[in-house]
């Protein structure tokens, strides 16, 4: 590879990750963690493809996805119907009761994808664990 090739590469690198990076902090940043939680079982499953002949850069990706993974969700997998299921961390359940409690204060409005997270009834549904007044 050239370096001009090189230096283009990690320009768009950087772009790239930079515009991941916000997305998934939008997502935590509003407790959205059935559209956080669909976004790292996608992920996991196009690793294979985006790193096709990467080996080195699928692992480092997969545990970059696994971490975040760790830390905001219990569990997250499909269920047998294609389902995405999770059950939040207690990062996540803090965050979610964290964001409820300062919006409250300031009157503020949520947007209805955060509503419905915070509506999901504890494990009943296999769907989460965040079930607040």
């Amino acid at each position: 590879m050239l370096p001009s090739q090189v230096a283009f590469e990690i320009k768009e690198y950087g772009k790239r990750n930079a515009q991941c990076h916000f997305g998934v902090r939008d997502l935590i940043n509003n407790a959205r963690w059935h559209e956080l939680a669909e976004l790292i079982l996608m992920d996991k499953q196009t690793l294979g493809k985006v790193y096709q002949n990467d080996p080195h850069g699928r692992n480092g990706m997969l545990q970059c996805i696994t971490n975040l993974q760790r830390q905001w969700f219990d569990t997250v997998y499909f269920d047998g119907n294609g389902n995405t299921r999770y059950n939040p961390s207690k990062k996540a359940i803090a965050r979610t009761e964290s964001l409820e409690h300062t919006l409250r204060r300031v009157g503020g409005q949520w947007s209805q994808a955060a509503q419905g997270a915070s509506q999901v009834n504890p494990v009943v549904n296999g769907v989460g664990t965040i079930a607040l007044p």
